[in-house]
């Protein structure tokens, strides 16, 4: 795999899409967006075909942008967004992302101006010193959203944020992770409002929890289970390893 992906790498010819977002340059979320999706798809088909020593055939998504369900903003250094490319000891500070809803970037907006409001103290994850770790974003296609705050203890210093957010939200959660690895997620201590909200993929509704797994484009999943539905039989667990 290792020399595989020395082979992922476009020409500059190939590089000459135009970002959808503004911090693309520094921020490591997205690797291509300077690349047209269908010569994405493609380079993706012939990479896998080449692994497998057979032909591969890639579905693209139906959306590009705006499908992404759950986003992780690390709070550190005065900043909240995504860490730069190349390197873990900087952080993007991002008031929106292309990849996520319009109703999650609401209130990635919302929450920024409250953590400034409320002198929310960030969390430095190199020294592990400080309070706020990351502010967690889940949304649905049905339009219900969740607001995850994981803080490294159990300071009542996110209380005034959290009632202010309850109202724009089906769900806010406040986590707290002790650890010092750098984790997105932790105990949970309190739950305002629903303790899940809801994805529907063809005619199954799911609840999702502040933890649980779920496959992040939603859009693309269905696709393929409604692939798989025509030559599977029976019941089919999709089973998850990290």
């Amino acid at each position: 795999m290792t020399r595989k992906k020395e082979r992922f790498v476009f020409t500059e010819e190939e590089r000459q899409a135009e970002p959808a977002c503004p911090f693309f340059a520094s921020c490591g979320g997205c690797k291509y967006q300077d690349v047209d999706y269908p010569l994405q798809v493609a380079a993706k088909a012939r990479w896998l075909s080449e692994l497998f020593e057979r032909p591969v055939e890639v579905m693209p998504s139906p959306v590009v942008y705006g499908y992404r369900n759950r986003m992780n903003f690390v709070y550190a250094f005065g900043k909240l967004g995504l860490r730069q490319f190349g390197t873990y000891k900087w952080v993007v500070d991002i008031d929106r992302c292309a990849l996520m809803s319009k109703e999650a970037n609401a209130l990635l907006g919302r929450v920024r101006g409250l953590l400034s409001h409320h002198d929310i103290r960030c969390y430095n994850y190199i020294r592990h010193e400080g309070y706020l770790r990351y502010v967690c974003l889940r949304s649905t296609r049905l339009g219900e959203t969740m607001v995850i705050f994981v803080t490294a203890n159990a300071s009542p210093e996110i209380q005034p944020i959290i009632e202010p957010i309850q109202g724009e939200a089906a769900s806010v959660v406040w986590e707290i992770q002790e650890g010092l690895a750098d984790l997105s997620e932790g105990r949970i201590h309190q739950i305002a409002g629903a303790p899940t909200i809801r994805e529907k993929i063809g005619r199954f509704t799911f609840k999702m929890g502040p933890n649980s797994f779920f496959q992040n484009n939603p859009y693309l999943i269905e696709a393929l289970f409604d692939d798989l539905a025509g030559f599977v039989q029976g019941r089919v667990l999709e089973l998850y390893c990290g």
